[in-house]
Formats: structure tokens, C-alpha cells, sequence
């Protein structure tokens, strides 16, 4: 299936405002969302993000990526000023590596085919919300799943590795 033209630029654009979006939504919904099943219908506010948002591509492949979002947005009340968990500026491997990131478990991920990539991704994510490394570029995560070639995952692999070398010290192993 060919995107139509200008689908990745919606996508990215998209995400940051799903991330604000997610940020302020109250404890429960928030709550629902972190359980949605993927595979199922999705619940209410799912439906009012994708309505709200005017979600490019088909709302079934943002069910995973919303799930996932829901998984590293804090919980606690959305008056208290909470941070989205989308940040352009880091990058998902240098998230990981910061955070201490198994690279057998990078190299397991990478070796999945995008069909087979969720479960891996959601351990993952887990992973980083709770050390509290949860703000990167959320749109890696949707291309992770939904893109095609080995570019999400070379980027992933670069930055990962590149902070890895600037934080080890010589001579260690990862």
C-alpha cells in the first residue's frame, strides 16, 4: 500500500500535537489508553484523540502508537503542568542508551520484522518510563511500526551506539 502524498509529513507533524494532547488528559483516560488493547475496537478516548487531532492514515495504526505514548506520559493530573512525552530533540537510542538500555535487547529489536515489532517496542517503552526516560522523538516509535526499509532502525542503531561511545569509558564493552 503506497502512502499518499505527504504522509509521512502529516504523521510527523501529528505527533507532537498527539503527546500535548495525551498530557492533558485526566488520570482515567489516561488509564484506559495504557490498557487499550490494540487489537481491539479502542476505547472512547482514543476515538475523541483521533476525531480531536484529525489523525492522518487509518486509525487502526495509531492504536499501537497511542498505547505506547499513553505508556510514557505521566500520570498524575494534567493541571499540575505535566511534560509531554514527545521531545524532537532526543533521540529514541540516545534515550536508551542513557538509560541503561540492554544492547542484546536493541539487537533483538532490530532483528524483528516491523509485523512483530510491537511486543518488543512496548517492553522497551516500559522500560524507559519507568527509569523516568520517557521524553524522546515519539515520531521513531510510529516508524518503528508502521515504516518500511531499515531507516528507523539505522537511526535507532546510530544514536544508540554513538552515545554509547560517548559515555563509556575506552576500552570498555557496551
Amino acid at each position: 500500500m503506497q502512502p499518499e502524498p505527504g504522509f509521512p509529513e502529516q504523521v510527523n507533524a501529528a505527533i507532537p500535537r498527539l503527546a500535548g494532547a495525551l498530557a492533558r488528559l485526566d488520570p482515567g483516560d489516561l488509564a484506559r489508553l495504557r490498557r487499550m488493547d490494540p487489537e481491539g475496537p479502542g476505547e472512547a478516548a482514543f476515538w475523541q484523540l483521533v476525531t480531536e487531532l484529525d489523525l492522518p492514515c487509518t486509525p487502526a495504526r495509531w492504536l499501537f502508537p497511542v498505547r505506547l505514548m499513553a505508556l510514557l506520559t505521566p500520570r498524575g493530573d494534567p493541571r499540575a503542568g505535566k511534560r509531554p512525552a514527545h521531545d524532537g530533540a532526543r533521540a529514541l537510542g540516545v534515550a536508551l542508551a542513557e538509560a541503561g538500555f540492554s544492547e542484546t535487547r536493541l539487537l533483538r529489536l532490530m532483528e524483528r520484522a516491523p509485523e512483530t515489532r510491537a511486543e518488543a517496542l512496548e517492553r522497551m517503552v516500559r522500560f524507559l518510563a519507568a527509569r523516568g526516560s520517557g521524553e524522546f522523538d515519539c515520531r521513531e516509535l510510529f516508524w518503528l511500526l508502521h515504516g518500511t526499509g531499515p531507516a528507523p532502525l539505522r537511526r535507532l542503531a546510530d544514536q544508540y551506539f554513538r552515545t554509547l561511545a560517548r559515555t563509556q569509558p575506552k576500552g570498555e564493552a557496551a
